[in-house]
């Protein structure tokens, strides 16, 4: 990631964030955060820096270009019950308002203060991510889980799943209970299915080795016998 690469730490995790909140629709790939960040092709940006800084500026240009964004582009499958109206609660200016609330004035500075917390153990920081991130509005189990694997895997911070949290999941649940009990259905209880995830996960021994599990999983118990390719 470009900003990433010239130290614009705040706008590297930012994007990480629109990426994650928008996702890649399996149509109109990721025309969607491509249009709200780049201002529908006009010359104003919507970086970290504008929003924050503007916020109610930018809350009156998505009302404003409501139905021109939702012409231009559409949710990821993980995202699609998200919604860019400016007046319903789930709406995207909401979710983004309670991010910078998360957030603060730096997203460095921010996370730091867990890395202090556990400064030697990446999973128990991204476990005390994952819950404070409850804050942070229609972002639930999915959304957390990629967002702090994003900001991960871009090296933006040193943290890593520990577990697949399969607690509020659906489709990693259905691939481990297949995997492990012959039956998406099998009578595997979550806490069993997340130990005998670790076991596996152990002997692996992958980089995000619980980020791939949760991947792969979700993505095999759709089509069991016959691989297909999750495009968004």
């Amino acid at each position: 990631m470009l900003s990433r690469q010239v130290q614009n730490f705040n706008e590297a995790y930012w994007l990480a964030f629109l990426a994650v909140h928008f996702g890649k629709n399996k149509n109109t790939q990721w025309e969607l955060v491509r249009n709200v960040y780049g201002g529908l092709g006009n010359s104003r940006i919507w970086t970290w820096d504008a929003v924050k800084n503007n916020f109610e500026e930018f809350s009156n240009w998505m009302e404003d270009h409501e139905l021109e964004l939702t012409r231009a582009g559409h949710f990821g499958n993980h995202r699609k019950y998200e919604s860019l109206k400016y007046s319903s609660r789930s709406g995207t200016v909401h979710v983004i308002n309670s991010y910078l609330d998360w957030i603060g004035d730096d997203h460095v500075s921010r996370f730091e203060g867990f890395v202090n917390q556990s400064p030697e153990d990446p999973r128990k920081i991204f476990d005390l991510l994952y819950r404070s991130m409850r804050r942070v509005h229609r972002f639930g189990r999915t959304a957390r889980f990629d967002y702090l694997t994003s900001i991960g895997k871009l090296n933006l911070v040193q943290i890593e799943p520990g577990r697949t949290y399969l607690q509020d999941a659906t489709g990693p649940v259905r691939g481990s209970r297949l995997l492990f009990g012959g039956s998406s259905t099998a009578s595997i209880s979550k806490p069993d299915l997340e130990e005998l995830l670790n076991l596996l996960e152990a002997k692996l021994n992958l980089p995000f080795g619980m980020q791939v599990l949760e991947d792969a999983l979700c993505n095999w118990q759709k089509s069991p016998g016959t691989y297909e390719y999750f495009n968004g």
